[in-house]
């Protein structure tokens, strides 16, 4: 907080036993550019495998390149309803409440129970990689409102070279108005460049057009840049990578004295060893 003052940063721990609860952090810069990328959150948890055990909680978007970027950290002691509640309230701290957003996370129990009381005008999408383990089962809670920019699963998608790579081989042919086209295809389409529509719903699904569009834009004379969600321009993604976080120079020698508040790590559980079957040796006799 020294060297970067307008961090957002929590510290929680027990009054009563001095051990620690949790930390959250979200950098300033993170904060600033968050405001100039998709409305889309990821949201997780992992285990910590070092002394202290603990889990790291996590919210990630994805700026205009598809890249994953890093909004808000937490290190808690479990993945709890109560721990996922209070990473979300500090979680709605460092996002603008202007913005409607729409968060992507898998079933976990924690994150089911406080997502709805914390962000209850939020979007929840699912995973389709976590639905196919039971489709019927989880279809019951699935919200498929806000927009989701394409993003159907918690990994990367696929670039937007890859949509308009063989963008100049497809025919176009306009009809009605200066504004439809048909791009013959496999199979052939529809383009509306007045409404950012096209019959194979990329271009609605991604919020930038596909490779039909591209076609049916540059015929139409448009400027490309007006077609597009303007998270995908570059002087937005420039603008969400321009902050900074200002190094710590004393990191590694932090200053200590025997009055300085001291805070306990929390109380790990260690899993139990199964106890061992009692084994009967086997021995081979030889028949008489």
């Amino acid at each position: 907080m020294q060297y970067n003052p307008r961090n957002y940063v929590n510290l929680d721990f027990e009054q009563s036993t001095g051990r620690f609860k949790g930390f959250f952090i979200s950098f300033k810069s993170c904060i600033d550019g968050f405001n100039h990328i998709r409305t889309l959150l990821f949201l997780d948890g992992t285990f910590l495998k070092e002394r202290f055990k603990g889990n790291l909680l996590a919210a990630r978007g994805k700026d205009g390149n598809k890249g994953l970027f890093p909004l808000a950290f937490a290190i808690v002691d479990f993945e709890t309803i109560a721990n996922w509640t209070w990473f979300l309230q500090h979680l709605t701290k460092v996002v603008s409440s202007a913005r409607t957003l729409t968060f992507v996370f898998d079933r976990n129990a924690g994150l089911l129970e406080s997502f709805p009381t914390v962000f209850p005008s939020a979007h929840h999408a699912y995973c389709l990689q976590h639905l196919q383990a039971n489709l019927r089962d989880k279809l019951r809670w699935v919200d498929n409102r806000g927009k989701r920019y394409g993003e159907m699963t918690s990994n990367a998608a696929e670039s937007f070279n890859k949509w308009i790579l063989d963008a100049r081989n497809y025919p176009i042919t306009s009809q009605t108005n200066e504004d439809i086209y048909e791009v013959y295809s496999f199979p052939t389409v529809l383009i509306d460049v007045g409404k950012r529509s096209c019959s194979c719903f990329q271009w609605q699904l991604n919020e930038f057009p596909c490779a039909h569009a591209v076609v049916a834009i540059q015929n139409n004379g448009r400027d490309f840049s007006t077609c597009v969600e303007q998270f995908f321009t570059i002087d937005q993604y420039k603008t969400a990578y321009s902050g900074y976080i200002q190094p710590i120079p004393t990191v590694d020698k932090s200053s200590f004295s025997e009055d300085s508040f001291i805070i306990y790590p929390p109380t790990v559980k260690r899993p139990q060893r199964r106890p061992k079957k009692n084994r009967i040796p086997f021995r081979e006799e030889k028949l008489s």
